[in-house]
């Protein structure tokens, strides 16, 4: 067989080369389109706007992001406290609930930025919400406050909790009111509204960290009788509040205290003589035992030796001149020879007065016999 003209090999090797050089540039083109990231999300592609009693964020373009991580771990800010925290993806929409004037706020820790946003009423919203929701972490429970500052309740409100049912619908009276939660650490709770458009919109959404102290060695409680009872001191020395619930045989829990972090309370509660009493956390946590009320006077205590509490002391004065073991000096010594000498002394300008009144003068004109 006849094998290639050498006049051609030259050529072929050239066409070889040529289509090297040209796959080299293309190569090394697709290898820098593929190690390039895609463009990160911004936070100027946030968008605000404001709905009946909560404010609605959108971010993200419209269209498929491929490769794009979002902005990540974000943190939602009420007046300045963090009410949510959420992982923002490349693209989506988020409703926080909001009263007049709010100021919602959206911030990025990672990249340390951030967007706000003033919620103003809709002219179509009629009566929105007008709330404060202030949570605060207790012993073994989350303390919700609610401040409804309107004059009607507010409704279309659920507490979110582990405890079943998982979403509790509440209604919000005016004026400030009370939800507690009992959650161990680590759970998730929260509180959400059912918009006049049927969507949704958080309030809160948090996680409960027990306090630290809450246990026997930081929290004591003494029982001691009492008249009519027994007196209870409650030494709180834990980073949250405590309820303390007192209950008996066949009454339940009759009688809750609530102790504030690191304070101490001493109170008296009244009961019968003979009852048995057990003292625990509103929770159940913590268990501080039992007390049997025995009898106790009720009679006023008086004071040893028998005397009357409410009586004055008197005090007798004792003769002595000064640094004579702190009597009175005696003054009426002086005081009579005072008296007498002015006495004698009035006594002599009324005998002068006599006298000159007595004596009469005469004046003689010259040249005038008489």
């Amino acid at each position: 067989m006849e094998g290639p003209s050498p006049m051609r090999c030259p050529a072929v090797l050239h066409r070889a080369l040529a289509a090297t050089a040209m796959a080299a540039p293309l190569a090394a083109g697709l290898v820098l389109v593929t190690a390039m990231p895609a463009a990160a999300a911004d936070p100027r592609e946030v968008r605000f706007s404001s709905l009946c009693g909560a404010v609605r964020v959108d971010w993200g373009p419209d269209g498929r992001v491929i490769g794009d991580p979002g902005l990540g771990r974000t943190l939602v800010l009420r007046n300045g406290a963090v009410v949510e925290e959420f992982d923002m993806g490349p693209r989506g929409n988020h409703q926080i609930g909001a009263a007049p004037g709010d100021i919602v706020e959206l911030r990025w820790p990672d990249i340390g930025q951030s967007r706000d946003y003033r919620y103003l009423v809709r002219r179509d919203c009629d009566n929105p919400p007008r709330l404060r929701v202030t949570p605060q972490h207790d012993c073994f429970r989350a303390e919700l406050k609610l401040e409804n500052s309107g004059s009607t309740p507010i409704e279309g409100f659920a507490v979110a909790s582990p405890e079943p049912p998982r979403q509790h619908p509440i209604s919000i009276p005016p004026g400030s009111s009370y939800r507690y939660l009992p959650l161990s650490d680590g759970d998730r709770y929260g509180l959400r509204a059912t918009l006049p458009d049927g969507s949704y919109a958080l309030w809160l959404a948090a996680t409960y960290r027990l306090p630290d102290g809450c246990d026997r060695d930081h929290i004591t409680v003494q029982v001691d009788d009492a008249c009519q009872g027994v007196q209870v001191r409650v030494a709180n020395g834990a980073d949250g509040a405590i309820v303390l619930a007192v209950g008996a045989e066949g009454r339940g829990n009759f009688y809750h205290r609530n102790v504030p972090a690191r304070t101490t309370h001493t109170f008296v509660v009244p009961v019968e003589t003979g009852t048995v009493l057990r003292l625990r956390d509103v929770t159940g946590n913590l268990d501080f035992g039992g007390h049997t009320v025995g009898e106790a006077s009720c009679a006023t205590p008086t004071p040893s030796g028998g005397a009357d509490p409410t009586s004055a002391p008197s005090v007798e004065p004792t003769a002595g001149g000064p640094g004579g073991g702190g009597g009175l000096p005696v003054t009426g010594v002086q005081t009579a020879a005072l008296a007498g000498g002015g006495a004698m002394l009035a006594a002599a300008g009324v005998t002068l007065l006599m006298i000159v009144r007595r004596r009469r003068l005469r004046f003689t004109a010259p040249g005038v016999d008489r």
